[in-house]
This record gives C-alpha cells, sequence and structure tokens, in this order.
C-alpha cells in the first residue's frame, strides 16, 4: 500500500508541545504558609479568650463592691440604721462615701490586668453613683424627721406647761414653733411646687387627697396656711 507522505519528506519538523505550556496543578502551601495562618488564627482566639477574661474578673470585682454596698447601706452598720438626729451627731455622708470609696480603690488594685481594672472602674463609678444618691437621700430625710421631731416635741412641752396652768411659758414654748413650721411650709411649697404633707386635709384650692402631689398655686399655699392660722390664733388667744 502506498504511503502517505509525512512532513518529514518535505523538510518539515512534526510540532511538538511547547514546555513553557502553564502548569495547571494545585498550588501547595509551604510549611511556612502553613504555619503562619495557624498562628495568626491561635494569635485572634488567644486575644478573644482574654477579653472574656478580663470581662470575668471586672464583673467578679463589681459583685464584690455591690455586695459591700448593701451592707453597708443595709447591714448592721449601714447608714440606714442611723435614724433621727444620729444623722447630726454622725456625719453619715462622709463617713460612708469614705468607706466606698477606700473599697472600691482596694477591689481595683487587686486586678492586674489593665484592661480588667478600667472596664471594672467604668461599673464602678455608675454603682457608687447610685449608693452615694441614696446615702444623702437618707442622710436628708432623717434630718428633716429630727427637725419635726423637735419642733413636735416643743409644741408637746408648750401644750403640757400651758395644761400644768402656766400658760405663758407654754405660749412662749409653743407659738414661735408653730409659726416658724407655716413659714417652712409655705416656703417648701413655692420652692418645690409638688408637696403635699401626709396628714393634713388637702388645701383649699386643691382636689389632692391626702398625702398625694399637688401642683401648687396661690391658693393652695393660702389653704395651708388657713389651715394653721387657728393654731397660731389659739395660742396668741391666750396670751391676753
Amino acid at each position: 500500500m502506498a504511503r502517505l507522505p509525512a512532513p518529514e519528506d518535505y523538510g518539515l519538523r512534526t510540532p511538538q508541545p511547547s514546555r513553557a505550556v502553564t502548569d495547571i496543578s494545585p498550588v501547595r502551601e509551604s510549611p511556612d504558609m502553613l504555619t503562619g495562618k495557624v498562628m495568626q488564627d491561635i494569635g485572634l482566639m488567644m486575644q478573644q479568650e482574654a477579653e472574656k477574661l478580663d470581662d470575668t474578673v471586672a464583673t467578679d470585682a463589681l459583685n464584690k463592691l455591690q455586695e459591700k454596698q448593701l451592707d453597708l447601706t443595709y447591714g448592721d452598720d449601714g447608714f440606714t440604721k442611723v435614724l433621727g438626729g444620729g444623722v447630726i451627731k454622725r456625719p453619715i455622708t462622709t463617713e460612708y462615701a469614705e468607706k466606698i470609696k477606700r473599697e472600691t480603690e482596694a477591689l481595683g488594685a487587686g486586678i492586674g490586668s489593665t484592661a480588667a481594672r478600667t472596664k471594672f472602674q467604668q461599673h464602678a463609678a455608675a454603682a457608687n453613683r447610685g449608693f452615694t444618691q441614696k446615702l444623702f437621700v437618707h442622710a436628708a430625710e432623717q434630718t428633716d424627721k429630727y427637725r419635726t421631731d423637735t419642733a413636735n416635741a416643743g409644741v408637746l412641752v408648750g401644750a403640757q406647761m400651758a395644761k400644768a396652768g402656766d400658760v405663758m411659758s407654754g405660749l412662749a414654748k409653743a407659738t414661735p414653733i408653730v409659726e416658724a413650721e407655716i413659714a417652712r411650709l409655705e416656703a417648701e411649697l413655692a420652692a418645690q411646687g409638688t408637696t403635699a404633707l401626709p396628714g393634713v386635709p388637702a388645701p383649699a384650692g386643691t382636689d389632692a387627697p391626702v398625702g398625694q402631689s399637688v401642683s401648687v398655686s396661690s391658693a393652695a399655699v393660702s389653704g395651708y396656711r388657713a389651715w394653721y392660722a387657728p393654731i397660731v390664733d389659739y395660742w396668741r388667744g391666750h396670751k391676753s
């Protein structure tokens, strides 16, 4: 059989595949590349765990601070146990504010991580503001109670003097106290605008039940004055 001519018969070479053809086999990561990625992942995981630990340490210190606040508020030596004239004899606002400050500083000093300490101090600042507010409100309430109890005791002594027959001494004792109370009530009503006194009938010009807040106007102040005025007039009437 006749052979078909090949390219070599004409002096030509058969084309060969070029060695420059790109190798499309999968890229293999070197050991160095794998090690770097693993270390990066480990570093991120360690950072996340450190942040969680900082949060836990800060929360633990805050829990201890709040336990101390509860003890300083309601414990056997808590400031709520100091009543009436006790707040005059014992400066509880300064004393207890200093106690909670020392406790906060001690807890913060015991935290080794700067990040955890910062988080604790931020939370502690908010918690201590609430503690201080309760402290000052209690001190103000007890100071007012002490003043009221003292005034009431003075009026009672005056009444007992009058009942015993020493009317002039009784009047001299009780009348200035009652007049001072009227002036104080009027000033408080005018300044605060929302004070209704428990145990005192709602004043003329208002529809508020006893002990509930009222929107104080000049009519309300006049109503309280009218209610107390007969007391003063009674004492003055016995002077003559």
